[in-house]
């Protein structure tokens, strides 16, 4: 507040503090438009379903000597797959897009714009991805019976290879 009463509209903080704020907004804000426009979700459920699917009918298939069957062997590569795809290829994909369309370049006109869309367009891949990673492991628990997520100490497991597969 001024002396006035009037609220300040820019803040006064470390411009970095404030670049990392603007491009994890922006990071939020994209990741809600992927996750709530409907050809995203298609998309994202149809290559979900065929993976999942793929992996339904090896279910009763198992290793010579296993005790744990093929559906629920490859559904952890699965998530990881997806986990890497998302990381690489998830950024790769939007950079060389929004080079061709020209956003980086106009990102380029404001200060700071090219750290804070990289900030958000990683922002908003690592919650795609974590959604997803979230929601295939969901459908997991309920399709394999292979799968031992009992204990928190799986959970947490889980959490910390999600996370370092996401910052690798």
């Amino acid at each position: 507040m001024t002396s006035n009463g009037v609220q300040r509209r820019t803040p006064r903080i470390n411009p970095v503090v404030n670049l990392i704020r603007t491009g994890l907004r922006r990071g939020l804000i994209s990741a809600r438009i992927q996750l709530t426009t409907p050809s995203e979700i298609f998309g994202t459920v149809v290559m979900l379903a065929i993976f999942v699917g793929t992996l339904f009918f090896m279910r009763g298939s198992t290793f010579a000597g296993a005790t744990v069957d093929l559906g629920s062997t490859g559904f952890p590569g699965i998530i990881a797959m997806g986990t890497v795809f998302g990381g690489v290829m998830g950024i790769v994909s939007v950079l060389s897009m929004d080079k061709t369309n020209g956003t980086l370049l106009r990102s380029k006109s404001v200060p700071g714009g090219t750290a804070g869309y990289l900030i958000g367009e990683i922002t908003a891949n690592v919650i795609n991805t974590l959604v997803t990673s979230v929601a295939l492991l969901i459908v997991g628990l309920f399709l394999f019976d292979g799968l031992d997520f009992a204990s928190p100490a799986r959970w947490l497991l889980f959490i910390i290879v999600l996370v370092l597969g996401l910052v690798s």
